[in-house]
């Protein structure tokens, strides 16, 4: 129920702000018009500044002294200016909380902007006039209702192709039942694959055909508006272009004219200086060979003075000598010591030898 209300809100707000012709005071390529379903649920994330932007327009039109906020007020204290000055210039009382406006969207929104578009179409002198529809007798109207009536069981009757004879001979015409073939389940089935499908959805940043209509026609009064100054325009520029082109075709046949001499030494200078540089470029490449050669000759003869170093030094070395020397010392000490020690072993054997003989001559 209170979806219905708000769109019922939403189409009085529509045909509000077009009696007040937004789209041609307030709407711009930033702001486009808004669909019949925008202000109903969440739309895009830029919906609260189309609504604070919108409530501005609309309280600038009922108070032209009206000072709008700024774009870098704070949401909250957007929503309770909104608020405060819809309360101010209508003699409504609304008991909501304002952070329901916040969101952008919703009953609360709607009613603000219904308030506000009630209280410009006020202050424009514009008014909501009832239907006046032509007037008929009893009779007529009776008559027109019996018609429609009639056509319409008409049309739901079955035609002759549709019901044969036998059909209308095998059963009476009081007891004739419609009997389904379709299997409930298989019905159940499909409907619920079908059901999604027939919803509406909400769909995003969508703008009606009327909009596109409201936009062409805009552009083209834009376009006939402006299409004589510009042909103006490029006229002015098309006779300025011809006269500088004859100007320059002028001057290139005086240069032709009166500067060939000068154009054939330029032209055989030109021509040495290919020559030259053609030169230059043969004498540079061999250049850089003869470089190259010139650093694998040094690095071989850098290899060859190491190689002579190393050999020189090996060469002049004697610490080879010197630890032959040495060791041949170290033999003859150790030879020395060997004596001695062999010299003392055969004191002890004579000795040992001596008590021996010794003792064998006491015992005899």
């Amino acid at each position: 129920m209170a979806l219905i209300c708000n769109t019922s809100y939403m189409d009085y707000l529509l045909t509000k702000l077009t009696l007040l012709d937004y789209r041609s005071k307030f709407c711009s390529p930033e702001r486009p018009p808004i669909h019949s379903a925008y202000f109903l649920t969440k739309d895009t994330n830029n919906q609260f500044h189309y609504f604070s932007a919108l409530c501005c327009w609309l309280l600038l039109q009922c108070d032209e002294n009206f000072i709008g906020w700024s774009e870098f007020d704070a949401p909250d204290q957007i929503c309770n200016s909104i608020l405060q000055e819809t309360k101010n210039i209508s003699s409504k009382t609304f008991s909501m909380n304002s952070q329901k406006l916040r969101a952008g969207f919703g009953g609360e929104v709607l009613l603000i902007l219904n308030t506000l578009c009630d209280c410009a179409l006020l202050v424009k002198k514009k008014k909501f006039k009832f239907p006046k529809y032509p007037k008929k007798s009893q009779e007529e109207f009776n008559e027109d209702v019996v018609d429609e009536f009639v056509e319409s069981e008409m049309d739901d009757l079955p035609s002759d192709q549709e019901l044969s004879e036998e059909e209308f001979q095998s059963e009476p015409a009081q007891n004739l039942t419609v009997v389904t073939k379709v299997d409930p389940k298989a019905w159940e089935l499909e409907l619920e694959k079908v059901s999604p499908q027939l919803r509406v959805k909400n769909m995003r940043n969508h703008i009606e055909w009327r909009a596109h209509f409201f936009k062409a026609q805009k552009y083209s009064k834009s376009l006939k508006g402006n299409m004589t100054e510009i042909s103006q325009r490029l006229l002015k520029i098309q006779r300025r272009l011809k006269k500088q082109i004859h100007r320059i075709r002028d001057k290139e046949q005086y240069v032709n004219q009166n500067l060939s001499d000068i154009k054939g030494d330029f032209s055989t200078i030109y021509f040495q200086r290919q020559t030259l540089n053609e030169q230059y470029e043969m004498m540079h490449g061999s250049v850089q060979s003869l470089s190259e050669e010139l650093e694998t000759i040094t690095k071989q003869i850098s290899d060859i003075k190491s190689q002579s170093n190393k050999h020189n030094e090996s060469m002049t070395d004697t610490s080879s000598i010197q630890n032959i020397r040495k060791t041949i010392q170290m033999m003859k000490d150790e030879i020395e010591e060997m004596v001695v020690r062999c010299s003392i072993q055969q004191f002890f054997v004579l000795r040992t030898k001596f008590n021996e003989g010794k003792a064998r001559n006491q015992m005899q």
